[in-house]
Parts: structure tokens; C-alpha cells; sequence
């Protein structure tokens, strides 16, 4: 919001609220040792609003006299994103976490990023040895129906379109189980599939009719 003439010859402390005199003197002590940082802080606009910036500080000498050449953009969009990205998380681990159906999330690879406390509960096995792993690993289902939720994920990473299938679980229990997952794609802010979320649902009444 200042004019150019405004800017010049103001202290970094004017705009940026992060570093008064003596965090400057530390910094540029600190910029001359390393030669160069990059750093997140806030700046302050001439009408006193603070907004988030990513500022690549570099050292250089000329002349005699050592200057800082200081690169700053703003992150604050980014931030938001970032910030309403942890949001939606917390509240997607919070419904999960309450929820009585099974819950999975599977990378590009089939690998398991999260299993709720539903599963450990219905398997009888701590969810975080399920962690990292794919649906073929372990005893939770039977060779041939690991071999059917990983086709599954797979075409809903390649067509971008949710999916549905049936499986065979061996519960705490003993007993067979019969759940019908829905699989999810979920979207990076690109629209690019990330993840693939898979939902059960036991049927075994059901069927059992």
C-alpha cells in the first residue's frame, strides 16, 4: 500500500512486525554466516493489515558494504488453503473415527494411509500395523479377494470415477463377514486422483436372508 518513495528508507521493523531491532541484528548476523534463507513471516501493509510471506533472504557484498537482497511472496492464499485443508482433514478423522463402518485410504500403490478404529475393532488387530500396506499383506482377506480390492482401487485411480465391490472378511472373531465397499476418489486442488477411500458396509444379514 505504500508508494515506492513511501518504502524507501523505512525499517524492515515498519512492515514486518516479526522483526524489531534486535531480531534484525541477529538475522543479519546470522545471513552473513550462512549467506542465504529462506523463511516464512508476516508483513504489515501501510493500513496496518498483516498478511503471510515466504522471503528467500541472500548476503552479498559490493563495493565494500554488505547488502540483503530479500525475495518476498506472498503465501497467504496458500496458507488459507493449507489451513482449510486441516480443517477438512480434522473433520473427516473425527466422523471416521465414530463411525461403525470400516474405513481405508489407499495411495497410487495400494498402500493403506489410514485405517479408522472400526477395522482394528471388526479384525481384531491394532490399525497401525495395517499402515503401509496393501491389501494382499496379512491374513485380513483371502488371496483371491485381495486381488479384487486392488483391481478396484486401481480403475478408480485410472477412470476417476467412484467404485463398488463386494468382500469376504475373517472377523475378531472367527466368523466370515460379508461387506459391500464403496471406493471414493479423492482430489487434490489440481482435480488429480490422490487417494482412493474405501467404505464397508456389512451385509452379512443381508445375505444371510
Amino acid at each position: 500500500g505504500y508508494s515506492r518513495s513511501e518504502l524507501l528508507g523505512r525499517l524492515v521493523s515498519d512492515i514486518d512486525p516479526d522483526m524489531p531491532g534486535d531480531a534484525w541484528l541477529n538475522h543479519w548476523q546470522e545471513l552473513k554466516k550462512v549467506r542465504s534463507r529462506t523463511f516464512e513471516g508476516r508483513h504489515k501493509t501501510k493500513d496496518g493489515c498483516l498478511f503471510q510471506v515466504e522471503i528467500n533472504a541472500n548476503y552479498f557484498a559490493f563495493d565494500g558494504n554488505g547488502y540483503n537482497l530479500a525475495l518476498v511472496r506472498d503465501v497467504s492464499k496458500r496458507k488459507q488453503a493449507e489451513e482449510a485443508l486441516s480443517i477438512s482433514e480434522q473433520q473427516f478423522r473425527t466422523l471416521a473415527e465414530n463411525s461403525p463402518d470400516p474405513i481405508f485410504r489407499y495411495d497410487r500403490d495400494c498402500r493403506r494411509l489410514y485405517a479408522n478404529q472400526a477395522v482394528g475393532r471388526i479384525l481384531g488387530k491394532p490399525v497401525e500395523g495395517m499402515i503401509g500396506k496393501s491389501p494382499a499383506d496379512g491374513a485380513t482377506l483371502a488371496s483371491r479377494q485381495s486381488s479384487m480390492l486392488i483391481g478396484a482401487i486401481r480403475q478408480v485411480f485410472e477412470t476417476e470415477e467412484p467404485g463398488q465391490i463386494e468382500l469376504d472378511y475373517v472377523a475378531a472373531d472367527g466368523h466370515h463377514r460379508e461387506y459391500q465397499a464403496l471406493l471414493i476418489p479423492e482430489h487434490d486442488a489440481s482435480g488429480q486422483v490422490m487417494t482412493v477411500l474405501v467404505i464397508g458396509h456389512d451385509i452379512t444379514a443381508i445375505r444371510s436372508v
